[in-house]
């Protein structure tokens, strides 16, 4: 649950729905095919790969990735789990995992049509929500993003210039 929320930005019913054989891991990293009315495929952010990676490898390809056993998706599948499992008060929501991987994002400069599509959304308002929670870019910064934008996104993407081919 936190690796395709926080890692991918899945939606609750995403995260239920997704299967073994969705997870595809490669000597890049891990991509999650997104099946139903927003399909897509989405890399995981690096921080989240081992956890789907090892659970590609360890289950069945038709099984759930989620809670394996489940024999099909229920709309409160992910509330039930968490209500069941809270440890030490912590209640993860699948909501506001969506909401930091998307504003990961956002803060890290990725091309909004490419976070767009990786999203499932259609519309660059579903994004407005969140530009209240980035962080503040300092003055100087800004004014070289603004002057200098396709130099600054060299520099910024120089290193993960991997993961986007």
């Amino acid at each position: 649950m936190l690796a395709a929320g926080a890692g991918a930005g899945l939606s609750a019913s995403e995260i239920g729905e997704l299967r073994v054989r969705d997870i595809i891991v490669d000597k890049v990293g891990v991509v999650l095919t997104v099946t139903g009315d927003r399909s897509r495929h989405v890399p995981v952010l690096e921080a989240w790969v081992e956890p789907l990676a090892m659970t590609a490898r360890s289950l069945e390809p038709c099984s759930y990735a989620f809670r394996e056993r489940h024999t099909c998706f229920y709309p409160n599948l992910i509330s039930n789990f968490v209500d069941r499992s809270t440890v030490l008060g912590v209640r993860p929501q699948t909501q506001r995992l969506r909401a930091t991987w998307i504003v990961h994002h956002l803060d890290a400069g990725t091309p909004v049509g490419i976070l767009m599509r990786a999203a499932g959304l259609e519309s660059l308002e579903a994004l407005t929500r969140y530009v209240q929670f980035m962080n503040d870019v300092e003055p100087e910064s800004a004014r070289i993003w603004l002057m200098h934008p396709q130099e600054s996104l060299k520099k910024h993407s120089a290193g993960a210039g991997r993961l986007l081919r």
